[in-house]
This record gives structure tokens, sequence and C-alpha cells, in this order.
């Protein structure tokens, strides 16, 4: 029962290690199924990143050459070279730089907005204030000439410095009439250079000199003023514009802050709200990882034990396997041994028949033999008698003297034929063992 058993346990961790063998070897198939789909997978994904990086690089080309037109800061873009093998790095260089290059181009096109807007309210406030200007010239000389007309009409009586009065006040007439408040005590650099310029005139100029020259003086002084006020009028203006476009800009600043502020506001909430959950995370995973600890070493104390049984029962296996292994060796060298007892046994067996076989022939030639001389023995006793009765009965005549016949032949009286039982006990002289014998010698066990 023992070697049964063991040779039941052999049998069965055979089989299970044949079975454990069979697995891996199916575990190692798919793996290698998996990693040659996986390398297929790789190349696609190489193929499709090769082309997608010749096609953003060709893109970051065409966008350098459109940056170059606007400023030489582009240049150093188109010298982006990588060294890296692998193609998702030189994909993620690649992107990054057309990121900057966009950048750098919205920066560039934002400004270029903003000085052509600059340029069109310029151009649009000269052409305003040149039209204002040419609109109050036009007027300005219409009532310059009728003033003047109406001053010729007036002045034929009237000597210089009244006359002159008289067109400093119909000159202040005509501008207040036009809208603008000639006044004295405002303009005082004005007026200041109004009178020296009439000093001069009147310094210079005689006191019978032509009412012509000083309309003429008066319409410079008046011009002279009015470039003045459109020029401080045009640099207000700019200084209102300029002034304009920084609000605009800081409200938009302003609004981009407030906006950044407001995400930055979210996403600190969210962060906090983020720690509180990673912190109640920690706090359970730190009480996850202490159980996990005490049940690891729980778990490797069980396993500690299941080790030392494993080992301790893989000795005791090991001893059956060899105790297995002796008794399979003597059942072997038994098998042997009776193997080659049988193999002689089977060889006498073949060698008895064929003695069998040849001592059954030998009797079979005997017999024959023996029942032809035989037959030649009773024929030549028969003859013999035949013979002999024949010299019996001339004997029996001759007298007593034949009598002594019947002493050294008495078998003859007796019906004895000492020929016929020497053939009857008559065996081969080659052949010492009858057949009885020969039986025997086959019955024997194998």
């Amino acid at each position: 029962m023992g070697k049964q058993f063991k040779e039941q346990s052999y049998h069965l961790s055979e089989s299970e290690f044949n079975a454990n063998e069979d697995m891996n070897l199916t575990e190692i198939e798919v793996c290698h199924a998996t990693i040659f789909s996986l390398i297929e997978e790789r190349i696609r994904r190489d193929v499709v990143l090769s082309c997608i990086v010749d096609s953003i690089q060709s893109t970051r080309k065409m966008l350098c050459q459109i940056g170059c037109q606007m400023h030489e800061q582009f240049d150093e873009f188109q010298l982006v070279e990588s060294n890296w093998e692998d193609l998702s790095d030189k994909l993620v260089l690649e992107t990054g730089s057309i990121c900057k290059i966009v950048n750098l181009l919205d920066s560039r096109f934002r400004e270029y907005e903003q000085m052509r807007n600059k340029e069109k309210r310029e151009l649009e406030s000269s052409i305003q204030s040149l039209t204002e200007e040419n609109r109050d010239i036009s007027g300005l000389l219409k009532i310059a000439i009728m003033e003047k007309e109406a001053m010729e009409k007036r002045s034929k009586g009237v000597n210089g410095d009244n006359r002159r009065a008289a067109i400093f006040q119909m000159a202040e007439k005509g501008l207040q009439k036009v809208g603008f408040g000639f006044v004295m005590g405002v303009l005082s650099g004005d007026n200041n250079q109004a009178d020296s310029v009439a000093s001069c005139s009147s310094s210079t100029k005689s006191d019978a000199s032509d009412g012509e020259e000083e309309v003429v003086s008066l319409v410079a002084t008046v011009e002279n003023i009015m470039k003045n006020l459109r020029t401080e009028i045009n640099d207000l203006r700019r200084s209102l514009d300029e002034s304009r476009l920084n609000c605009e800009q800081l409200q938009t600043l302003a609004d981009d802050q407030g906006e950044k502020l407001k995400k930055n506001e979210q996403y600190i909430n969210d962060l906090e709200e983020r720690e509180a959950l990673l912190s109640n995370n920690v706090d359970e995973l730190t009480r996850d990882i202490t159980v996990a600890g005490e049940e690891i070493a729980r778990w490797r104390e069980a396993c500690e034990l299941e080790v030392e049984a494993g080992k301790s029962s893989i000795k005791e296996l090991e001893k059956e396997i060899l105790q297995l292994k002796d008794d399979l060796h003597r059942t072997k060298a038994a098998l042997e041994t009776s193997n080659n007892k049988l193999q002689l046994k089977e060889r006498l067996a073949t060698t008895a028949m064929a003695a069998q076989a040849a001592a059954e022939t030998c009797l079979r030639l005997a017999d024959s033999r023996s029942a032809g001389l035989r037959d030649r023995i009773e024929e030549l006793t028969r003859e013999l008698e035949e013979e002999e009765g024949g010299n019996f009965r001339r004997e029996r005549r001759r007298g007593a003297r034949r009598r002594v016949r019947h002493v050294c032949w008495p078998w003859q009286g007796l019906g004895f034929s000492p020929a016929a039982s020497r053939v009857r006990n008559w065996h081969p002289i080659g052949n010492r063992r009858s057949v009885h014998e020969m039986e025997a010698l086959l019955r024997i066990r194998i």
C-alpha cells in the first residue's frame, strides 16, 4: 500500500508539473503574441508620428518665414534641431517651438494693429484739424474781406491810431462772431506778440501807411494765434487719444487681471478642496497602510510557516522519491532477472520440444523398423519351425540320439520366441530417455 501511495503521489506530481509546464508554454506564447502586436503598433505609431513631425516642421518653417518678414527675432527658430531619437520628444519640441512662434506672431500682430490704429487715429485727427483749419481760414477770409470793406467805408476820414484801434475792434468782433474769444487777458502772450508786431509795424511804418498793410499784419497775427491754438488742440487731442488708448489698455489689462484673479481664486478654492480631499485620502491611506502592514506581517508569518512546511514536505517527498527510485531500480533488476529466467526457460522449452520431436521421429522410425524386423523374425521363425518340424520328424525316426537338442532349445516347446522378445525390448542407443521422462520434463513450472 505504501508503495502504491508513493507511486500515485509521484504520478500526480509529474502530471501537475506537466500541466504547469503546458500553462507556462501557453503564457509564453501569449506574451510573444502580445509583444509582436505591441511592436507592430509601435511601428505604426512611429510612422504616424514621423508624418506629423514632418508636417509640423514644414508649418514651423512657413511661420518662421512669415515672422522673419516682420522681425529678425524669428531667425533663431529656423535653426531648431533636435537630437532626440524618440519621435514623441521631437514632436513635443516642435510643438513647443510652434507655440512660441505663434505667441510671438500674436504679440507682433497686436503691436502692429495698435500701431496701425494709432496711425489711423493720428491721420484722422490731422485730417479733421486740416478740414477745420480750412473751414476756419475760409470763414476768416470771408469775415476779413467783409470787415475790410466795411472798414474802408468807415475809415475814410479817420487818422492812423484811431484807424488801427478801429481795425482791432472790428477784428475782435469778427473773431467773436466766428467763435474765438479774442480776450486780451486769456491770450496775453498772443496779445503781447500782437502788440509787439503792432509796435514794430507802427515804428517802421509811417502813419500814412496804407490800410491794406495793417490788414495783412492783423491777418498774420490772427493766423499765428490760430496755428498755435490748432497745435495745442492737436496736442490735446493726441494726448487724449493716447490717454484713451492707455485707458483701454489698462481696462483690458484690468479685465484680464480680474479674470486671472477669478481664475486664481477658483484655482485656490479647488486646491483647498483638493488639499482637504488629499489630506483625508492621506489619513485613510495611512490607516490602510497600517492595516496592510499588520496583515502583511501576518501573511509573512503564515508564508514563512508554509515555506518551512513546504520545505519539510519537499524533503520528505525527495526522500520518498529516492526510495521510489531505489524500489524502481530493484524492480527493474528483478524484472531483468525474471526476463532472463523466462528467456532461459523458453530456450529450454524450445530445446525440449525439439528433443521430443526428434525422439518421436526416432520412435516412429524404430517402431517401423521393429515392425519390419518383427515380421521378418516371425517369417524366419516360421521357416525355422517348419524346417525344425521337418527335421524333428526325421530325427524322430532316427532315435534317441537327437533328444539333447530339446534341452538346448527349450523355448520351442513352450511357444516362446527369444528373437521376438529381443525386438520388443529394443530401444535406440542414442535416445536413453523415454517418452514419459520427456513429458515430465515439459511439465516443469515456469
